[in-house]
C-alpha cells in the first residue's frame, strides 16, 4: 500500500491542521489511520491516507458488500433489506428538487439505486470506479457506467447524488467543479455523508462503523 502525506488541506488549502484522533481499521486491514482536523473550515480527514493508485485495495475486500451482488450471510440479508427502504426514501426526495427526471449517481457501486430510479421513470447515469461493480450495474441500466467525471460524456442532468461517496474522493473540489459542469443551470447536488457528531459516532467510540 503507498500513502500520502498533505501538508494543507484538501479543501481550503489552509496549513494548520490538527491530528484528532487515531482509528483503527476494524472491516478489512486492521491498520490504524490518523484524522487530522483542519482549524480553518474544520474538514476532518485521513493523513497520511493511501493513494488514490493503491486505495482499490480495500473496495476489493469481499466483504465490501455495495461493490459485490454476493448474498448468503445474516449481515449482507440485513443490509439488503435496509437498502430496499432507502431506495424508496432516496427516490422519493429527488422529487422535491428537479421536475427534469434526469439523474447521475456518483459512485453508485452495483447500481441499485439507479436501477430501482429507472423503474420509477427518471432518466439515469452512473459513475463507478470499481470495474466488476460497474458491470453489475450496467447489466440493470442496459447503458455504459462510467469509470469517473471526467469520463462522462452523457448529456446534462438535474440532479448528481453522493450517497455516502464523498468522503472516499481524494480531489474534492476538482469533483465538485466538474459536477457542477454537468448539471442543469438550476440542477442540485445531493451529498449524504456520515456524522461524527452524530449519537451513535459518541455511543460507538472507536468502533463507530463511519470510521471504516
Amino acid at each position: 500500500m503507498s500513502y500520502e502525506k498533505l501538508t494543507s488541506c484538501p479543501v481550503c488549502e489552509k496549513t494548520n491542521l490538527d491530528n484528532a484522533l487515531i482509528v483503527k481499521d476494524h472491516f478489512y486491514s486492521g491498520e490504524s489511520f490518523v484524522l487530522n482536523k483542519c482549524e480553518s473550515c474544520t474538514l476532518l480527514f485521513t493523513n497520511p491516507r493511501p493513494t488514490a493508485e493503491s486505495i482499490s485495495e480495500y473496495y476489493n475486500a469481499p466483504d465490501y458488500i455495495s461493490h459485490g451482488g454476493r448474498s448468503g450471510s445474516l449481515t449482507t440479508l440485513v443490509y439488503k433489506v435496509a437498502r430496499s427502504f432507502a431506495l424508496r426514501k432516496k427516490e422519493k426526495l429527488l422529487w422535491g428538487f428537479s421536475s427534469s427526471r434526469s439523474l447521475l449517481d456518483v459512485g453508485c457501486g452495483t447500481g441499485d439505486f439507479i436501477a430501482f430510479s429507472q423503474q420509477k421513470g427518471w432518466e439515469v447515469y452512473g459513475i463507478e470506479p470499481n470495474g466488476p461493480a460497474a458491470q453489475i450495474a450496467e447489466k440493470k441500466i442496459t447503458q455504459p457506467v462510467y469509470p469517473d467525471l471526467a469520463e462522462y460524456i452523457g448529456p446534462k442532468v438535474g440532479i448528481i447524488t453522493f450517497w455516502h461517496v464523498l468522503e472516499h474522493i481524494h480531489n474534492l473540489n476538482d469533483t465538485l467543479k466538474r459536477s457542477r459542469k454537468i448539471l442543469d443551470d438550476d440542477g442540485v447536488i445531493i451529498v449524504a455523508l456520515p456524522n461524527h457528531e452524530s449519537w451513535d459516532a459518541a455511543k460507538y467510540g472507536e468502533f463507530w462503523a463511519g470510521w471504516d
